[in-house]
């Protein structure tokens, strides 16, 4: 992968906890905000309904608002990755329902391929899904509907370094799967 534009569509957090845990990072990396440039925007809707789809007439998914100006401001911006966190608050549609699911896949994959850049949604899994370690919840569209999917997890077995983690490939339609990446978090990294 190269370096280029991101923008982060980020639901769950308010805009300090974003600046701190960026503050982390760049601190890391030995870099400063100016750094960025005008390589990252950050879309924090914490505040408000961050809802971009949900069932209209006849249990169709159909666009918010909040999508339509979101999508003119990805336009405009042109990342080269789109990060929307969490599935939990941008989806307003029944995560049971693969009409639903597969829509709401559909209207990304419509946005990655007109700009030529990645879309990375971030999702909690459900209680099942952690017990069976496949990182699912909901309807098998969620994976069937994906190129890729990635399950981040803490290491087990007696005694875990708490700081350890393990970051899987569930799935992947370009490459080998079950490649595992092991991280440590240190210091917000």
């Amino acid at each position: 992968p190269v370096a280029g534009r991101v923008l982060y569509v980020g639901a769950e957090d308010e805009p300090d906890e974003f600046h701190r845990r960026l503050a982390a990072i760049l601190r890391h990396f030995n870099r400063s905000f100016e750094d960025l440039g005008d390589r990252l925007e950050l879309v924090a809707l914490s505040d408000r309904d961050a809802t971009l789809m949900r069932p209209a007439a006849a249990q169709v998914m159909a666009p918010t608002q909040l999508m339509a100006d979101l999508i003119e401001r990805i336009c405009a911006f042109k990342p080269n990755l789109i990060v929307l966190d969490t599935n939990a608050d941008l989806f307003g549609g029944d995560e049971i329902k693969r009409p639903h699911v597969r829509a709401f896949i559909a209207e990304w994959r419509k946005v990655a391929t007109q700009l030529n850049c990645a879309v990375l949604l971030l999702s909690h899994p459900s209680v099942a899904g952690m017990q069976s370690g496949t990182g699912l919840s909901g309807s098998t569209a969620w994976n069937n509907s994906v190129r890729s999917r990635l399950y981040l997890t803490v290491p087990e077995g007696k005694n875990p370094d708490p700081d350890a983690r393990v970051l899987s490939q569930k799935k992947s339609n370009y490459g080998s799967r079950d490649a595992e990446l092991k991280l440590r978090w240190r210091d917000g990294v």
